[in-house]
């Protein structure tokens, strides 16, 4: 009996192998917020799609105007048509890179309203939407767009630009840091470490395509003391002529290079002389950006009152050759154009259009808001450029 109880208690004791766990399903990452499907329906319906395209073909959309937003549209279609841009965003890798923390940009709202047009822009086939939801993102923290009031193309695009930098800007938080004295480093190094400064605060897709740097060289007249700066930039503007003569793109940038005198109240003070001296100013384009965007000085203030120049820029659709001095060994990059924002009119009354070379067509398109048409090469120069969009690199036809 003994035995009997012993063996039962050990078939008791007997530990049994515990039933194999079925692996539970990874979550799957849903989109939310202003990605989430109810809302992208919202946006959708607010846009009131027109349909004027066959399935998948990827040509031309045009944008309604909201109320004198012809400003917008022309600088959003130039931006539209930069295809590594416009594949970052439809390839919705931006998400990877917004930045949600930083009190500069708008924790990341901008950068979505812009992902989700292009995204209706270049895959719905659509004739033509409004972006109103866009619209929206950008007015809510830059009441200048807000109204039905005309505003200047070329300020909305550097402050989209500035927008999706801040959403997008790698660095989440910006360290103050003492600036180096340049002035004991030659031009080659100083250039360097001021770059370097520069994309320890901003770093972002924005910058890899659109920043480059310019080169300021101020001598005093008394003692040559000889002083270097370095300040990135997005826009190079041009000044153009007072007159309103015909005049190339090629003179509009030497112009822009040319020395000045600094003197009177604008005097500079010398490191050197410790005191204000008479000087000569040169800046000079240092470092190219990938993708250029000249912008033609048009407007001018002539006591209050702002005042347009009409001369009509020349300027080559293909090969326009700039020096870049940043490595140490000069080399010139050529560029080639895809896109010009126009201006028609004058500032109570203007117009703006936009024209761009379609990637995969590689035909020239005309965009006047919602109404888009293919135009001939030869009718893209005009008196009416105010926005030059050039690239130094190829754009894929493959992009999506």
């Amino acid at each position: 009996q003994q035995q009997e109880y012993l063996r039962q208690q050990k078939q008791i004791a007997k530990p049994t192998a515990p039933k194999p766990k079925k692996p539970k399903p990874s979550p799957v990452k849903t989109l939310s917020g202003r990605l989430a499907p109810s809302f992208c329906k919202a946006r959708e319906r607010s846009m009131a799609p027109s349909h004027g395209y066959d399935g998948g073909e990827k040509l031309m959309t045009g944008l309604r105007n909201l109320g004198n937003t012809c400003f917008m549209n022309a600088s959003l279609q130039c931006l539209t048509n930069t295809v590594p841009l416009a594949k970052y965003f439809v390839q919705m890798r931006y998400l990877q890179d917004i930045n949600r923390t930083s009190n500069m940009g708008s924790k990341g709202e901008i950068a979505e309203e812009f992902g989700e047009l292009l995204k209706n822009i270049w895959l719905r086939g659509y004739q033509k939407i409004s972006p109103v939801y866009f619209k929206a993102s950008i007015a809510k923290r830059q009441p200048q767009f807000a109204g039905s009031q005309q505003q200047d193309s070329q300020e909305f695009c550097s402050y989209l630009l500035d927008g999706l930098h801040e959403d997008l800007n790698r660095v989440e938080t910006k360290k103050y840091r003492e600036q180096p004295d340049l002035d004991k480093y030659d031009p080659i190094t100083a250039g360097k470490i001021a770059w370097n400064e520069h994309k320890r605060r901003d770093d972002s897709m924005i910058q890899d395509l659109f920043s480059g740097q310019y080169k300021s060289t101020i001598r005093c007249k008394t003692c040559n003391y000889t002083s270097l700066s370095f300040s990135p930039f997005t826009f190079l503007t041009l000044p153009l002529p007072e007159r309103g003569n015909s005049t190339t793109l090629k003179d509009c940038i030497r112009r822009f290079s040319e020395t000045e005198l600094v003197t009177g109240a604008d005097s500079w003070v010398c490191p050197k002389c410790k005191c204000a001296r008479d000087a000569l100013k040169t800046i000079t384009v240092w470092k190219l950006p990938m993708v250029l965007i000249i912008h033609l000085k048009r407007f001018y203030f002539e006591g209050v009152f702002r005042s347009k120049l009409t001369n009509q820029v020349k300027f080559p659709m293909e090969n326009l050759l700039f020096e870049d001095q940043s490595s140490g060994n000069i080399c010139q990059k050529s560029f080639s154009l895809y896109g010009v924002v126009n201006h028609y009119g004058d500032l109570s009354g203007g117009h703006y259009t936009a024209y761009s070379r379609n990637p995969f067509t590689q035909k020239w398109v005309h965009y006047d808001d919602s109404t888009v048409n293919e135009v001939r090469e030869s009718s893209v120069c005009s008196s009416a450029a105010y926005m030059l969009f050039y690239t130094s690199i190829p754009f894929e036809s493959d992009l999506f």
